[in-house]
């Protein structure tokens, strides 16, 4: 089904059973939408403290997520949640990041840095995220895997309501939508996309009371636009074969096309509207006041991005592979 995308890497590992290494691991060659999320750095155009205040972060998200639901729920760390953790903790007081042991690796001490309420409301939105996902497809392909992950975060799912109800019912009110949209069989990637956009744009704004609200909403929204259709694009071929429901396939598909063709036929419009929604993004993010990290944060969305549009518009061919952690 496509009426949510893999959101995340641990959303699917915790259907599939798999157990997910806790740090970013560029030896990985996996599939973004197998094992982890789109919304990553590039790692060739980070500077050596970037890339090690980046992994202090994303180990921050894992630790608080540990502490508030569990060892189990650590499965459902995304990256795509990383970054909201860092958007919202760079425009707080600049902290510094100690060294804490790993549960991976004990033996090795990692930079993380303090615990922070920014780092609570992006542990919660990962589970939410995560159990909005995989009760999406319980519901809708009664797949056995989604229904014993539900089980499993079950637990998580319910304290993450009980701190954050506004974000129980943005986040399943947003999947509801892209659910009835795909049993109308949608065909306009536009009105999908936005179903999810304006899910995130919820999700990314209910932090904020203050003047940046509109631009966290807006960073949200186009976010939000990109993930959908790179991850209808990627999964084109998948879907096709599967006989899974994917916008672009009900918009661009002909009597005789194979999926190859509708690929070539899709992608100009795919691309134009990935390009926009990025140019967007950093539009949102020129509005926002960072106390830190902000190159670290463009790196993401001008550069990692857009690489990973890239790698997926040409099909992930081995040249089009990105060197993002």
């Amino acid at each position: 089904m496509k009426a949510a995308p893999a959101y995340a890497g641990g959303i699917l590992a915790l259907s599939k059973g798999i157990v997910l290494s806790h740090a970013p691991d560029r030896s990985v060659k996996r599939k973004a939408t197998e094992l982890f999320g789109y919304v990553r750095p590039l790692e060739p155009e980070l500077k050596v403290r970037e890339a090690a205040s980046y992994k202090a972060h994303y180990c921050a998200l894992c630790k608080a997520i540990g502490a508030r639901f569990g060892l189990l729920a650590r499965n459902a760390l995304s990256y795509d949640c990383a970054f909201l953790a860092l958007v919202l903790a760079a425009r707080e007081e600049p902290q510094k990041a100690g060294r804490e042991a790993c549960i991976v690796n004990p033996l090795s001490r990692r930079p993380v840095m303090p615990e922070s309420p920014s780092f609570d409301y992006a542990a919660a939105v990962n589970i939410v995220m995560a159990y909005g996902k995989l009760d999406d497809d319980w519901r809708d392909d009664k797949k056995l895997t989604a229904l014993f992950g539900k089980g499993a975060l079950n637990g998580a799912y319910r304290k993450a309501l009980y701190s954050y109800p506004e974000l129980g019912q943005a986040v399943m009110s947003g999947l509801d939508k892209l659910s009835a949209l795909e049993r109308e069989g949608c065909g306009i990637m536009d009105e999908a996309a936005d179903a999810f956009a304006a899910m995130l744009a919820s999700v990314f704004a209910l932090p904020e009371t203050g003047r940046e609200r509109a631009a966290m909403e807006w960073l949200g929204y186009n976010i939000g636009k990109w993930i959908y259709l790179v991850d209808a694009f990627d999964d084109l071929e998948k879907d096709a074969a599967k006989g899974s429901y994917n916008v672009l396939l009900t918009q661009f598909q002909r009597e005789g096309q194979s999926a190859s063709d509708i690929r070539a036929l899709a992608e100009p419009r795919v691309r134009l509207n990935l390009i926009r929604a990025l140019q967007e993004a950093q539009k949102a993010l020129l509005l926002l006041d960072f106390k830190s990290q902000r190159a670290l944060i463009e790196n993401i969305v001008e550069f990692g991005c857009r690489a990973r549009t890239e790698q997926v518009l040409c099909g992930n061919k081995e040249e089009c592979v990105d060197g993002s952690i």
